[in-house]
């Protein structure tokens, strides 16, 4: 009987270490669930980009707050005087954790969250090199302005000034400064 009652200790305590298993995953689940939940919740207060939508072009290239994610993308090819080829690209990301509509008393608070990426491909060389940045937008460290097109993250930077784009990215090993000037219309 001795060896009996050991066996159902062990049986019982496999059961309880069953049971307590079980009981964390359900607990692990009811944490996920509230957390997407609550993401769906946060969701239908960002508008969804739908077809039907009439483009207001320069209006725009600005950004639109109502939106989750948006993003501005350039690339294109850039020649030296002395021949030299290069690639480059440069995309500003812009990613709201919470709408616009949602106040928050500190300027400190994390409501939108922008990333840059720029990069030169020098053909001759066959190199490729980048820079990514990420911020905040907080204390004007980035942002993205809804009124007019401009777009900044630290000292890199796009806009439109009159018809012209300006664009602004990398250092002293790497950088652009450029002013373009779109030779065809918008292209849906």
């Amino acid at each position: 009987m001795l060896f009996i009652g050991k066996r159902q200790g062990r049986s019982h305590n496999f059961r309880r270490f069953c049971w307590t298993l079980v009981c964390l995953v359900v607990a692990i689940l009811l944490v996920d669930l509230r957390a997407v939940i609550r993401c769906q919740e946060s969701e239908r207060f960002f508008r969804r980009a739908l077809p039907g939508y009439v483009y207001q072009f320069p209006k725009d290239h600005a950004a639109h707050p109502e939106f989750r994610t948006e993003w501005w993308y350039y690339t294109g090819h850039l020649s030296t005087v002395k021949g030299r080829n290069f690639g480059f690209q440069l995309t500003f990301f812009r990613h709201s954790l919470r709408p616009a509509s949602v106040k928050s008393q500190s300027r400190w608070a994390l409501h939108t969250l922008y990333f840059a990426h720029f990069a030169i491909t020098d053909e001759k060389d066959k190199t490729h090199h980048f820079r990514e940045k990420v911020s905040r937008g907080a204390l004007n460290l980035a942002g993205a302005d809804p009124n007019v097109y401009r777009v900044w993250l630290e000292d890199w930077e796009i806009g439109l000034q009159k018809k012209e784009h300006k664009l602004k990215a990398g250092k002293e090993d790497m950088g652009i400064d450029l002013t373009l000037l779109p030779i065809k219309p918008a292209v849906i």
